[in-house]
């Protein structure tokens, strides 16, 4: 048999052609298994089952903004480190905004499954100690940062933030002391 033989080349095609059509589909399933969910509310909803995963991503989106508040804060010029920041600035506000949005749903979710007294209540501390993180903190950190207000930016994060964010923490453990029951993810 010689490569010009039409059968060969016939062979010889058939097999690229099947062996493309397994490539796309494989690449197909692997975006779909890769992808992430589509929206905030699908997360939310999935995790709805479990109140310590919804602790736990309070915790962590509280978490993330007061990372971001001190990538904003060390975007001072005259902070020996500023040329290392890889994040353009503009980008951290409205990260800090999704992410306040997420918290905001993830809290009516959690409110809307809370069973006892005591966890509603203990709820409710955490939303205020939340909304004190983000008046007391997050906001005017970002703020003073945005008009190039480095010095009084340090000062909000250290004597705003820092204690604020300590608070929610602490209320953030004590909800969290309502479900011990270990996380088994899979």
């Amino acid at each position: 048999m010689t490569p010009t033989d039409t059968s060969f080349n016939k062979r010889l095609i058939l097999s690229l052609l099947i062996l493309a059509v397994c490539i796309i589909g494989i690449s197909l399933i692997w975006l779909n298994v890769a992808r992430p969910s589509s929206s905030v509310a699908d997360s939310v909803s999935q995790e709805h089952h479990d109140p310590r995963l919804q602790i736990d991503k309070l915790l962590d989106l509280a978490n993330r903004n007061r990372e971001l508040a001190r990538a904003a804060v060390q975007y001072n010029p005259s902070n020996s480190e500023a040329q290392f920041i890889t994040e353009p600035f503009s980008s951290l506000r409205p990260q800090l905004e999704r992410n306040l949005q997420e918290l905001n749903e993830i809290t009516t979710a959690y409110s809307a499954s809370a069973v006892t007294d005591q966890e509603r209540l203990l709820l409710n501390t955490v939303v205020t100690d939340l909304q004190a993180l983000t008046e007391k903190g997050l906001k005017p950190v970002f703020e003073a940062a945005e008009s190039n207000r480095f010095e009084d930016a340090i000062h909000l994060y250290y004597r705003e933030l820092e204690p604020a964010f300590s608070q929610y923490r602490k209320s953030i453990d004590l909800l969290k002391r309502l479900h011990p029951e270990a996380v088994v993810q899979g």
